[in-house]
């Protein structure tokens, strides 16, 4: 039985594609395709759906994952979060696992493997086991007071707001975005920067920082909240299966 990497280089060559080319599509270099065919790295979870629509295969194909063997599956997850932070392997999991069904419902789900919510955008969150859950409910009121008072504080939301990935702006542009005050926009921003929401470059522009997904989950449960939210939410699954 093929491996993955002997895979992606039998359905590249029988699709024509050169290494460049399915580069090209899957937007990496052609030595990130080349390390993938010899066994020395793994596409990121990310890029999967990409890689298969390009090789006219499907994910559980390519993976050998069967739907049926949780083993498996965890095996899969276990590596990748080897090779990622632990807090990026969360969030692309909560991408990954977020795409609409045919019918385009959203879905709440609860098991004893965890609560998985997304609605009809794709808009996804995910509580991993009943150990991830027990952690939450202890944590430390210090902590929820300081996501509490930047999420209540319209000068971040109105940054928050026009920000984007990859994208950058110096707090001139953010300023005359926000119709803030020079003065009211460098607060918001340092406090911004302090907890890793934003970060600052070199050439003095501000962006998302490597902690704004964690900002965005929270936003993300309070759009589920809401009534445009708990309305996208179509299809109510409550299931509680000890596996």
């Amino acid at each position: 039985m093929a491996n993955i990497s002997e895979k992606i280089f039998k359905l590249r060559k029988e699709k024509g594609l050169t290494q460049e080319s399915l580069g090209n599509i899957c937007g990496v270099s052609s030595q990130a395709v080349s390390k993938w065919e010899k066994g020395e790295s793994l596409p990121d979870i990310l890029i999967l759906p990409i890689l298969c629509e390009a090789l006219n295969t499907t994910i559980d194909e390519l993976l050998e994952v069967k739907k049926t063997s949780q083993q498996q599956f965890n095996e899969c997850i276990s590596s990748y979060v080897k090779e990622k932070d632990e807090y990026q392997a969360v969030f692309d999991a909560i991408l990954a696992t977020s795409y609409l069904n045919e019918k385009k419902y959203g879905c709440a789900k609860m098991t004893a493997k965890g609560i998985k919510i997304h609605n009809t955008k794709g808009l996804g969150i995910i509580i991993s086991g009943h150990e991830m859950l027990q952690k939450i409910k202890e944590t430390n009121p210090n902590s929820i007071k300081i996501i509490i008072d930047l999420i209540t504080n319209e000068n971040i939301i109105s940054i928050i707001r026009i920000l984007d990935f990859g994208v950058y702006l110096n707090e001139e542009e953010i300023a005359n975005k926000c119709n803030l005050s020079k003065e009211d926009t460098l607060v918001a921003l340092l406090s911004l920067v302090k907890h890793n929401i934003c970060e600052y470059n070199e050439f003095g522009q501000y962006g998302l920082g490597p902690k704004c997904y964690i900002f965005f989950a929270i936003l993300a449960g309070l759009y589920l909240f809401s009534p445009d939210g708990k309305d996208e939410i179509g299809n109510i699954t409550f299931s509680y299966l000890n596996d």
